[in-house]
């Protein structure tokens, strides 16, 4: 069976030295699939670079490695909704009208004491 034109460019790009960097990108897109696979399998992502570079699949190094793996994989994973928000959550798991947060972050905290009476404190 023919390889598919990915494989195809990722193998014309490892060959050709000239734009190093677009070719490291190339062939980290071709090999994406698996990479995530395995890091949904448990993998870290050290060990799944190690033996990439064992099989000489990459030549690039772990930090590009790294550097992909969190713009093209993690960074796909946590894309929020079209409005480019979450809804945030209360402990009773209904969610605050009016209140989003970013994934990943602490809610922040809001204090009232404008609204307090200085009387009320004493």
């Amino acid at each position: 069976m023919a390889k598919t034109l990915s494989k195809r460019i990722a193998a014309r790009m490892k060959k050709n030295d000239a734009g190093l960097k677009k070719s490291n990108r190339t062939i980290f897109l071709a090999l994406r699939d698996q990479i995530e696979e395995a890091l949904n399998d448990g993998w870290t992502v050290k060990v799944v670079w190690e033996t990439l570079k064992e099989e000489g699949k990459v030549a690039f190094s772990y930090q590009a490695f790294n550097g992909y793996v969190n713009r093209l994989i993690k960074n796909e994973r946590e894309k929020p909704d079209a409005q480019g928000t979450v809804p945030a959550t209360e402990a009773n798991g209904k969610s605050e009208p009016g209140r989003a947060e970013t994934p990943g972050r602490i809610p922040r905290f809001d204090w009232e004491g404008r609204k307090t009476k200085k009387e009320d404190l004493i």
